[in-house]
């Protein structure tokens, strides 16, 4: 019957293509933009994956159902590639805190914007593109590529994804207002809601950093794409025609934050995120109960009831793997927001943080273990979570499905995007408004004052005089 009515429901959509710009740039992000494509799939839809070669040794463009297009990767590429395989394991656990980070990744953005170049140049790509008149585009913006590159090939109804639960860089494209007083940003390091004095000024530092490293490569690739048509407008304001912005934040899970029409949640759309094969480390030598593998089904892993508790550096796709097992966690984040994603497992209570400096401490590590698997209220609380989630008043990949649709069929969604990106500072955060207040008070003020003094000399004379003619 289920059959039956899925391909009933199959056979009453209007099928629309979709084309994806997904860089092979790193496996969660490449997986992620992979299964929301085979989401739009087996809804009876057309996705077109455009890959281009970042990072060669992925070898996977995360869908083994779309149609892919791989563009080669240019020489300037193969830098980051040797920095994802080399030096950005090999310090994960040296890391100071994350505004290291951005100096790192600004390094390897002249890579990405050689790569968009050659994407772009590359013979006879554009022209067939844009013989496929796709109806809708969607891209992560980890790079900038995308809005030029949806320009270039006339899309106007595009979309930004994100396979992070929130990008700070969200809030700027939306012009959403967010308030770093009480939302953690994605880089802010291991702090959560509830902040101390200096946790708020680290905070709205990195907030206003991140805006700032956004801004700085903007023209950068201004100067790019300008290469290729003189007219193409600024990223920035290309970035203002976005339609929709979709998270992987899950609100029932994340931390409460200002929202916007255009930004629409979809945490748990994936509860799997593929496999990557891990070197062989040869650490349970010498160990009867511990298995080590170089790769494990961990989504089956987790379901299986025998598993009491998981041990995770908190990425993005274990977490919410965890969350959908109804899994007590041991979280350990290393950096980026891995931090961000341990401190909301410490907020809702279904498992206990460990910072990386702390694992120097069996003691810390097993205390903590035993303290999962003793104390049943962190399995309570990851039960709760599960069994909430599945009892949403709706799926996430119908709310996924319906939004592209319903861009797809109506687009672009011009009305959703509000004034207040074209207000300057001064008018965004009323500053103006502000001032002529204070200054219209102040000026009531001054005349008071000199009202209530020139009323006491005035008062003070006809006294004087009345006293005289007394005497």
């Amino acid at each position: 019957m289920r059959l039956l009515l899925h391909i009933i429901l199959l056979g009453s959509v209007t099928p629309f293509k979709f084309l994806a710009y997904s860089p092979q740039l790193a496996k969660s992000h490449v997986n992620f933009l992979g299964k929301i494509s085979d989401v739009l799939i087996e809804a009876g839809h057309e996705v077109v994956i455009l890959s281009p070669l970042l990072d060669s040794s992925l070898g996977f463009a995360g869908s083994k159902k779309a149609r892919v297009i791989e563009v080669p990767q240019c020489t300037e590429a193969r830098a980051y590639e040797e920095f994802m395989q080399n030096s950005n394991a090999a310090n994960a656990w040296t890391k100071g805190d994350s505004l290291q980070a951005f100096f790192e990744w600004g390094n390897l953005t002249y890579s990405w914007v050689a790569q968009c170049n050659a994407t772009i140049a590359h013979p006879g790509l554009l022209e067939s593109l844009r013989e496929e008149k796709f109806d809708v585009a969607f891209a992560e913006m980890i790079d900038f590529c995308a809005p030029g590159l949806f320009h270039l090939l006339g899309i106007e109804k595009w979309v930004i994804t994100d396979s992070l639960a929130i990008n700070d860089a969200h809030f700027f494209y939306t012009h959403t207002p967010s308030n770093p007083a009480y939302v953690p940003t994605m880089m802010g390091g291991s702090m959560g809601e509830e902040m101390s004095f200096s946790e708020r000024f680290d905070n709205l530092l990195t907030f206003c950093f991140s805006k700032w490293f956004n801004e700085y490569f903007f023209p950068v690739y201004d100067e790019m794409f300008r290469t290729h048509d003189r007219e193409i407008p600024s990223v920035e304001e290309l970035f203002g025609t976005n339609s929709l912005v979709f998270t992987n934040s899950e609100p029932l899970v994340d931390f409460p934050r200002p929202s916007s029409a255009r930004m629409i949640d979809i945490g748990g759309i994936v509860t799997s995120t593929g496999h990557k094969q891990m070197d062989a480390d040869r650490i349970s030598e010498g160990i009867p109960n511990l298995v080590e593998t170089t790769w494990a089904p961990q989504s089956d892993l987790l379901h299986d009831p025998r598993i009491s508790a998981f041990i995770t550096h908190c990425g993005q796709g274990s977490i919410t793997e965890a969350i959908d097992a109804g899994v007590p966690l041991i979280v350990v984040p290393i950096a980026y927001d891995q931090l961000r994603n341990a401190q909301q497992v410490k907020r809702n209570g279904h498992g206990i943080m460990l910072e990386k400096t702390e694992l120097e401490n069996p003691e810390k590590l097993r205390n903590a273990v035993k303290e999962v698997l003793e104390n049943p209220s962190y399995h309570e609380k990851a039960l709760k979570i599960k069994l909430m989630l599945e009892d949403r008043p709706f799926a996430m990949k119908e709310i996924f499905i319906r939004n592209m649709e319903f861009l797809a069929k109506y687009g672009p969604l011009r009305q959703l995007g509000h004034y207040g990106r074209k207000l300057n500072f001064f008018q965004y955060y009323l500053i103006d408004v502000i001032a002529a207040v204070l200054g219209v008070a102040l000026v009531i003020l001054i005349i008071a004052f000199f009202l209530v003094i020139s009323v006491v000399r005035l008062l003070k004379r006809i006294l004087g005089i009345k006293k005289v003619k007394a005497d």
